[in-house]
């Protein structure tokens, strides 16, 4: 959802820019911090989707950049 926003260009504040930005690097530090760190309540699916995502989200804001 994040990297959709940001495409999207209605992106008016600073600010709400910042927030996205952060919400998706905490999002990266979790999945970089591996299996260690995952909640026990996610099953590995659930882990492996949630980690796709992130991914999928940065390779979005990648593209938008370049």
């Amino acid at each position: 959802m994040c990297s959709a926003w940001i495409a999207s260009g209605v992106v008016s504040d600073l600010n709400d820019l910042r927030r996205v930005h952060q919400l998706l690097v905490s999002s990266l530090v979790k999945v970089q911090a591996g299996k260690e760190a995952q909640s026990q309540q996610y099953n590995e699916s659930t882990s492996t989707m949630e980690i796709l995502a992130v991914l999928k989200a940065w390779a979005e804001v990648s593209v938008i950049v370049r």
